[in-house]
């Protein structure tokens, strides 16, 4: 499904483009979706030529959108 065009503020398009890059890679259990694969994240960030803080910070941001699309899967399956 795909939605209509979004405006992407340019300090936000590294981690929507790791982001989507994981999209094959989410784990899931009998309930669903459990959480991504943190493996192939990495080894994409790690990668990405970034500092540590910026590594930490990308790994954080990529944690909240994760969290976030489970919810909204957990929305959708229930719904």
């Amino acid at each position: 499904m795909q939605g209509p065009p979004v405006e992407v503020w340019p300090e936000h398009r590294d981690v929507l483009r790791i982001f989507m890059s994981m999209s094959t890679q989410w784990r899931t259990g009998m309930g669903g979706p459990t959480g991504l694969d943190y493996g192939p994240m990495f080894a994409i960030m790690d990668r990405s030529s970034l500092t540590d803080e910026q590594w930490q910070e990308m790994f954080d941001d990529l944690r909240v959108m994760e969290a976030e699309a489970m919810k909204v899967m957990r929305e959708r399956d229930s719904g």
